[in-house]
């Protein structure tokens, strides 16, 4: 592995680190569920509607799939296992990404959180796909 790669191999997917260049390096594991817990911590702050009960129904249950599907990858049986996994976190961290600009617009709610957890999620799709480009190569 280089000296400038943010993520470990394959090998060890429960292990893998990712750097943040505002904070030390955290487990990935770790972040995932720091997000989910983020997005819940927020979506209570949010009024309870008929405009935005669905929407947050949505998001939190996108949410929650990130770090789930991790788990499941870091347990994976084959490689195969894995890469579906880790496909899920990506695609449940774009939807999330959705999700909270329609809830950021539905309620009109100025909280500097809704921006740091889009850009968590951007972030998320970025490692994701890294991981699973990475794998494709092995």
């Amino acid at each position: 592995m280089n000296k400038t790669s943010n993520i470990q191999s394959f090998k060890h997917p429960n292990k893998l680190k990712v750097v943040n260049k505002k904070e030390k390096p955290r487990d990935l594991e770790q972040r995932t569920n720091d997000f989910f817990e983020r997005v819940i911590k927020l979506c209570k702050k949010c009024p309870l509607n008929a405009r935005t009960s669905r929407i947050i129904s949505q998001l939190t249950g996108c949410a929650g799939s990130i770090p789930a599907n991790y788990a499941e990858a870091s347990e994976a049986m084959s490689k195969k296992d894995f890469v579906k996994s880790i496909k899920i976190c990506r695609k449940e961290s774009k939807e999330s990404r959705v999700w909270f600009r329609g809830l950021k617009m539905a309620i009109c709610f100025k909280d500097p959180e809704f921006d740091a957890l889009i850009q968590e999620a951007t972030e998320f799709i970025y490692i994701f796909t890294s991981i699973l480009t990475k794998t494709d190569k092995r």
